[in-house]
């Protein structure tokens, strides 16, 4: 399928990128994105490595400097992460938008879903947006780190209820997103 996609979009021998990763910022970040190539090049996308401490990663990416990037985030706030990444620079919105995503249709349904107050209607609307954005594959999220917390009474994961068991360290709580669509390589 992902032979076939490159096709698609005129790329039949596969490209060749660079893929900016930290070394200093995520659990095995670099390891990680050693990974994701290896997987990549399969397919014929190979991508060189650039595994840099963050202090250098951050400033380059955000001179938008980086084809591919392995980057992380984390809030609590769909509004947040919808405002941050996927909508232009324009004061507050669109700081971490580094491959200058741009939907101005979008853009409006997002400012609709946050003036509606019914739970239900706004899920829907704001589940329509994620599906358009997440299905032109800008960001492809790989992995999902849970927070992990321990007490004396065992470990608590955050948004997740109690564990029992094991304390797992926090690496060892990676899950692999799923979506109803996938890369397939």
């Amino acid at each position: 399928m992902a032979k076939k996609l490159l096709t698609e979009a005129g790329y039949p021998n596969g490209f060749e990128a660079n893929f900016d990763t930290p070394n200093d910022r995520y659990v095995n970040d670099q390891q990680v994105a050693e990974a994701i190539a290896a997987q990549l090049a399969k397919v014929g996308i190979k991508l060189k490595v650039i595994a840099t401490p963050k202090a250098v990663f951050f400033p380059k990416v955000d001179r938008f400097e980086s084809p591919f990037m392995l980057a992380g985030w984390g809030t609590l706030s769909w509004q947040g992460t919808m405002n941050s990444f996927f909508r232009e620079l324009k004061g507050t919105y669109g700081r971490n938008n580094r491959g200058r995503f741009s939907d101005p249709e979008l853009e409006k349904k997002m400012d609709v879903s946050n003036t509606i107050m019914d739970d239900t209607k706004r899920r829907k609307v704001r589940d329509e947006i994620a599906e358009a954005i997440y299905g032109t594959y800008y960001v492809i999220p790989f992995i999902s780190r849970r927070m992990c917390l321990v007490s004396p009474g065992g470990s608590r994961t955050a948004n997740r209820g109690s564990m029992k068991g094991s304390l797992p360290r926090i690496e060892e709580s990676e899950l692999r997103w799923s979506r109803k669509k996938s890369v397939s390589i």
